[in-house]
């Protein structure tokens, strides 16, 4: 842990990661993105495109941008014989992105590491969804310039970054994350453990491409920038 927070942080490719030396199980399903792999030219047809009888879901596995699902949710809309309406709902969820880069404007960025599976750690990476909701949010994360998507990521090399805000991703209503956090609760030399910014968030508004990662949007800023919203709103 001795580099500093600029260096490159090497991206942990072997069997053995995070907590433990024992082999890294498989990820569960649960804690799987949908999209696990870079977009190719190839495999980028859009929903209209599809063979008949394919299900429309067979669209969402190159889809990793916000703007990309959002797209998708109007198509989605117009195949449904709903276009007007849809396109209502994608403007209103627009209106509510523009709402958090108003109120995170001009603040400082914070160090976010985003932990969407902790064993082995599995973090958001270059084009990711999850890298770009907390850029929207407000945040850096420190993981972004690592491996394509969603990479697994050595421990020591997440903390050498000096994260200034820690979110766990939860991934059932169990009190699992809670006891997941204790976990990070021993590293008192990271800032945002000596701070008490290590947070927990519902991982279906973060990493299911849907609406519902405007609600992803807003809890992640939320917990970057708490300052920026009301008391009421942060609780």
């Amino acid at each position: 842990m001795g580099r500093g927070g600029g260096d490159r942080p090497p991206i942990e490719e072997s069997s053995h990661v995070a907590w433990g030396e024992a082999p890294a199980p498989e990820v569960a399903p649960a804690a799987a993105p949908a999209s696990k792999a870079p977009r190719e030219p190839a495999l980028e047809a859009s929903i209209d495109e599809l063979p008949e009888g394919a299900a429309p879901d067979q669209a969402w596995a190159y889809e990793v941008a916000s703007a990309d699902v959002l797209d998708l949710v109007a198509r989605l809309g117009r195949l449904a014989d709903r276009g007007d309406a849809a396109d209502r709902a994608v403007a209103a969820l627009r209106e509510r992105m523009k709402a958090v880069a108003a109120r995170v404007e001009g603040r400082a960025r914070p160090r976010v590491l985003y932990v969407l599976w902790p064993d082995p750690l599995i973090v958001p990476g270059r084009a990711s969804l999850v890298s770009e909701l907390i850029a929207l949010a407000g945040g850096d994360s420190v993981t972004a310039d690592g491996g394509q998507g969603y990479p697994r990521y050595s421990l020591e090399a997440a903390l050498a970054r000096n994260p200034e805000v820690i979110i766990l991703a939860s991934h059932s209503p169990e009190p699992s994350a809670l006891i997941r956090a204790t976990k990070w609760e021993r590293f008192t030399q990271v800032p945002a453990v000596a701070t008490g910014r290590l947070h927990t968030i519902d991982g279906d508004l973060t990493h299911r491409y849907g609406p519902r990662i405007v609600d992803g949007l807003e809890g992640l800023a939320r917990l970057i920038h708490p300052e920026a919203f009301d008391r009421a709103e942060t609780r």
